[in-house]
This record gives structure tokens, sequence and C-alpha cells, in this order.
């Protein structure tokens, strides 16, 4: 995400930063040579905070900030996986484009399920397995001669 903010910034957008409770310590994570930009974000924002308790609350104050700095807000991008579900909740509240919210969440992150609707749309998709224990299903399917890449459902 530190990266994308500064590809926006360095082409001339005026750039927020929302941090959510859910990026935790990935906030300072930031690459030194990003950290280096002094004015990288014209408003950083904390969600939820004392505050801002509401998606609409935080909303009206991207909404104020950016009106403060003069800033015409156009596009919202999540910084990391973690910002996935309040970018899509804020850009359908704000009116941007990006993804309906209306078909729920519990299935927003999860890989296994994407490639599954992937490959439902009959387009190429990667070969998969999930499981909650070490099986012999597990380990036959580790034995293929293939690159193998073994992640959390919801990373």
């Amino acid at each position: 995400g530190a990266h994308v903010s500064a590809e926006a910034y360095y082409r001339g957008f005026k750039v927020l930063a929302v941090w959510t409770d859910e990026c935790g310590e990935l906030e300072s994570h930031i690459p030194h040579e990003v950290a280096a930009i002094d004015d990288l974000y014209f408003a950083q924002i904390r969600y939820p905070s004392a505050e801002i308790s509401t998606l609409a609350a935080l909303g009206k104050a991207i909404s104020d900030a950016a009106t403060a700095a003069d800033a015409k807000f156009e596009h919202i991008i999540a910084g990391g996986e973690s910002g996935v579900k309040v970018t899509e909740n804020l850009s359908e509240l704000l009116g941007l484009r990006g993804n309906s919210t209306s078909g729920g969440f519990e299935n927003r992150r999860d890989k296994k399920f994407q490639q599954e609707k992937v490959k439902e749309a009959g387009l190429r998709s990667v070969r998969q397995l999930q499981g909650t224990a070490w099986n012999s299903e597990v380990a036959a399917f580790c034995e293929q001669e293939v690159p193998l890449i073994i992640k959390p459902v919801e990373s």
C-alpha cells in the first residue's frame, strides 16, 4: 500500500490514509524510501476511533478532510488485504466505482472461493485443495510435480 500511495503522490494526487483496526502493525511497515516523503499523506484518519465510530462518520471525515485540503475525492484504493472490506463499503457510501457490497462479505477475501468463481466462469484457474489437517489427500496433492503454494484462505 505504501508504494501505491507514493506512486499516486508522484503522479500529482493528494493522498489520504485511513488506518483501520484490521491493519494492526502494518502501519509501521513503510519502506524507507516511502517514509522519506514528508508530505505523502495530506491527512491520516484512524477508524474506528473515539471520534469516528461508524462508516458514515468515516465517509464524512474523509469528505471534510478533502474539502479542507482543496482536494477532489475521486478514487479509493485498498492499501492491503486488510483494507478490502472498508474500501468497498466506502466506495459504495461515497458513490465511487467499486465492487458491490450487496452480496455480503463472507467470501470477499477467501482465495479458494474466488478461484472457484473464476473456474465457474470458464476461465483458467489454479488447482487447489483446502483442508484443516494434514492427511493423505493433502500429502498426495503435495507430491505433484508442480509449483505448490500453501497459504491461509484469508490472508
